[in-house]
């Protein structure tokens, strides 16, 4: 479904960048759509690729119809391929070829609505036509299924293989529950798929009439998750072995289906721990580390997400001429700071699509921040990517007011904030290839302040102590030592109360009391007259539950007498004499225990 980029920061010395080519050629657009002298051929609905060069130059992009150069041209040989600009969700893929630095595969699987041509592929090369490139089997080779005739959905995703250099092609069979992982190798492709046959089967979606087949598949930045849209079940989350290309241990993700197919869009954090999917417009970010739960960030015309250079990620509005924006995607919850409008597109405007990238575009340098930031708290950073081995990195925090300890060399590197805010981290590398410069934006959260009271208290152990903490804004999480998740806490026995609370943006605060407790109203007899009359009778545990004690009553000389466990306060020795007894109540859970003595008068 389409794409409109507007002017993306580039990848230095990476391998890839957002096109600005196809879908982009409208300046005059209508607010309606394409002017209808406009060509389909000119633009794409949904999916489309872009390649550019180690310098971050645009060097080609495509729809999977047709094939740009630089200068927004069709290339010799770059039409009429097999793909579909119009109704393939991820249509085409262009990868590096691992084995010509100048040489891109393009892959395009076909739309749902004819299924006839499956996955194929073509060879643009850079250094034909005076550097502007040509496409090299410009008919596209088809690539082979398991079984003639074999049909796939419109999946196609691109996973790099855990050496580095290789890559997986992943498609997904229809009407069946197989994965067809094919190895891209220096040699050129491997007609022969490792099969994954795991998951539910990807099937028709809407009027038993229409094949629909948008399915969408892809894969975590590392590597070893893979999550696919499934046409009216959702999404699922599998396991995947970037080394063998298989795909293992599914996993329903309850993400609610509000109507058609799901899981259109889905992309995956920089620090592979949160996942979001966009269904029927929806947007939903999923928490891979809490029981896959989901909050329903927006309802809008969403569509296609993809994971910028900067680790934001990008959301595909249809028919908007902004792109939706995701500044924190570590972030769990409202914290990862979702703009709907956040990327200008300057003129431009957004169909559904975005382009089809591979899960670690050339493993491009970048700051991992920590998870969560907390004003007062040693925050650690480091760099990743291709560059970062044999460079010399330095830091500067964004946080000038700290003198000296702004700047840092090495990685990784620690910092502590003072004070809640946005900072700028920026690095930069030194390495063979020139200087390199990265930055990242980050959201360092307040540190809360908590204090129980009463403090370190005695009370009464029949009423028990009421726990209070300090007020704390809206959307504080309390967790008290027991898993207890209120804002008070009845403490009943003696011992140390603990309460963390968490913030909104992940910060955290603990403090403790020590509570003991007394028996206020405990009045036990030290007499008893058990002479029929109906007053005094009874041994009876006055300020206490007798249930929760058992009780032994010895005679004078240390013979037990009476035993019951748990006691119901009814003795009255019962077939003893008069007299003098010794008493041991022993507390059932707590093992605390209380002696005294009684004397028996008939």
């Amino acid at each position: 479904m389409g794409h409109s980029v507007g002017s993306w920061a580039q990848y230095e010395f990476s391998a890839w960048r957002f096109g600005e080519r196809a879908g982009l050629q409208f300046p005059s657009t209508p607010a309606n759509g394409p002017p209808a002298a406009v060509s389909n051929n000119t633009y794409s609905i949904e999916g489309c690729a872009s390649m550019a060069d180690s310098a971050g130059t645009l060097q080609c992009s495509t729809n999977g119809e047709q094939v740009w150069n630089s200068q927004g041209r069709l290339m010799p040989n770059g039409q009429l391929l097999s793909g579909n600009s119009s109704n393939a969700a991820q249509g085409p893929l262009l990868l590096q070829d691992p084995g010509h630095r100048r040489r891109y595969f393009l892959f395009t699987v076909d739309a749902a609505l004819s299924f006839s041509v499956g996955l194929r592929y073509s060879i643009v090369d850079m250094a034909q036509n005076g550097g502007l490139g040509d496409v090299l089997l410009p008919n596209s080779l088809p690539v082979p299924g398991p079984t003639p005739n074999y049909v796939l959905t419109e999946a196609l995703t691109g996973v790099r293989h855990a050496n580095g250099t290789d890559y997986w092609v992943v498609v997904h069979g229809w009407q069946n529950n197989e994965f067809l992982s094919y190895r891209l190798l220096p040699s050129g492709l491997d007609p022969v798929p490792v099969r994954s046959q795991v998951g539910s089967a990807h099937g028709p979606v809407g009027p038993p009439a229409t094949p629909y087949g948008r399915v969408s598949l892809r894969a975590s930045p590392d590597g070893r998750r893979l999550a696919a849209g499934v046409p009216n079940q959702g999404v699922e989350l599998f396991s995947f072995d970037n080394i063998t290309g298989r795909v293992s241990n599914p996993r329903t993700i309850p993400v609610p289906l509000a109507s058609g197919f799901s899981g259109y869009g889905l992309e995956f954090s920089a620090d592979n721990n949160v996942l979001y999917a966009t269904e029927t417009s929806r947007l939903y970010q999923i928490d891979l580390f809490n029981n896959l739960s989901s909050v329903l960030l927006g309802a809008d015309n969403y569509c296609f997400l993809q994971r910028g250079p900067d680790s934001r990620i990008y959301v595909a509005r249809y028919q908007s001429r902004a792109l939706g924006v995701i500044a924190f995607p570590n972030v769990v919850g409202l914290g990862c700071l979702f703009q709907p409008g956040g990327q200008d597109l300057g003129g431009r405007r957004s169909f559904y699509g975005l382009p089809n990238l591979p899960n670690q575009p050339a493993r491009p340098t970048r700051i991992v921040p920590p998870r969560v930031l907390c004003a007062g708290t040693a925050a650690t950073f480091r760099a990743e990517g291709f560059l970062v081995t044999g460079s010399n990195e330095e830091w500067d925090f964004g946080d000038p007011t700290t003198g000296p300890a702004n700047y840092a060399t090495g990685n990784p590197v620690s910092h502590r904030y003072a004070r809640a805010g946005r900072y700028t981290v920026a690095l930069t590398l030194a390495t063979s290839l020139g200087v390199v410069r990265r930055t990242q934006e980050v959201m360092v959260g307040e540190t809360p302040s908590v204090r129980l009271s009463p403090r370190d208290t005695l009370g009464c152990e029949e009423e028990g102590v009421w726990l209070s903490a300090t007020p704390q804004p809206p959307g504080t999480v309390f967790r008290w030592q027991d898993g207890s998740a209120d804002s008070t806490y009845r403490a009943l026995r003696p011992g140390r109360y603990t309460l963390e609370v968490t913030t909104p943006a992940g910060c955290t605060a603990r403090d403790s009391v020590l509570v003991s407790t007394r028996l206020c109203g405990l009045a036990l007899p030290n007499i008893i007259t058990p002479n029929g009359d109906a007053a005094n009778q009874h041994f009876v545990l006055r300020g206490l539950h007798a249930p929760d004690w058992n009780v032994h009553i010895f005679s004078r000389w240390g013979q037990e007498v009476f035993r019951q466990e748990p006691y119901d306060n009814t003795w009255a020795a019962q077939g003893h004499p008069d007299g003098v007894y010794f008493y041991q109540l022993v507390h059932r859970t707590t093992g605390q225990r209380i002696k005294g003595w009684v004397e028996v008068r008939r």
